[in-house]
């Protein structure tokens, strides 16, 4: 049960890479237009990916659990 950390780790890790970015972006010598655009486009980017992290992780729980339940009713099986 190592990777009961791995989704805060993550998290961090994209909470540290939008500041990073956004932090670059708002010192970037470019017109304010031009960074709100890209921290939109950024920030909808981290979003999807979000998602679908999201998403990934569901789909593994619901492995998990159907792996789980059938090891549990082979365990009450044989006892």
């Amino acid at each position: 049960m190592s990777n009961n950390n791995s989704g805060g780790l993550l998290s961090g890790l994209l909470t540290g890479i939008a500041i990073g970015v956004s932090l670059g972006l708002m010192y970037a010598p470019r017109p304010g237009r031009e960074i709100r655009e890209d921290l939109k486009h950024r920030v909808l980017e981290l979003r999807d990916r979000a998602e679908e992290f999201s998403d990934d992780l569901v789909d593994r729980f619901e492995e998990v659990n159907c792996e789980v339940k059938s090891h549990l009713k082979k365990a009450a099986v044989s006892a």
